[in-house]
């Protein structure tokens, strides 16, 4: 678990619970993630609105389709939205405060606001690598243009 979100949390709400009474757990400490859905900077603060995503044993929120719901984190200073894109996934220990209501389209949504004490930016996964250029054995790119087959396939022959 990256340093910046490793810490002990004696037994943290779910969002599920905090979404059903938040006001009863202002003030406790939580480590949530999810999937970036808004980034907005204010003067003093960045406001990020975060699809949320169960979290692996590394703390890394996982790619599924399911979520609990929504959330919103406040970082002190400024985050650039080009970095914090749409999409990138997040991971943030903080407090919870009182809930916001805010639209989601036309649907007026009560969000959890968990002010951040820590968070981490997951990278991006590496691009995929295309099957038909590493197709041979040990990952050789040039396997199927040798002229002579491959060493540990003669059998494999390549007419010019």
């Amino acid at each position: 678990m990256p340093p910046p979100i490793r810490t002990e949390l004696p037994d943290p709400p779910s969002l599920k619970e905090v979404r059903q009474d938040p006001s009863a757990f202002v003030g406790e400490r939580i480590r949530w993630g999810g999937t970036i859905a808004r980034v907005e900077n204010r003067e003093k603060v960045t406001r990020i609105q975060l699809v949320a995503r169960r979290l692996g044993k590394e703390g890394r929120p996982r790619a599924e389709g399911r979520s609990n719901g929504r959330f919103l984190t406040e970082v002190e200073g400024f985050l650039d939205p080009v970095v914090y894109a749409q999409g990138r996934l997040l991971t943030v220990v903080g407090r919870l405060q009182e809930p916001e209501t805010r639209p989601i389209g036309d649907y007026p949504y009560r969000f959890p606001v968990v002010r951040a004490e820590s968070h981490h930016l997951w990278p991006e996964p590496d691009p995929i690598r295309s099957p038909r250029y590493y197709d041979g054995p040990y990952g050789d790119p040039w396997y199927r243009f040798h002229p002579y087959g491959h060493p540990i396939h003669p059998h494999r022959f390549h007419h010019w």
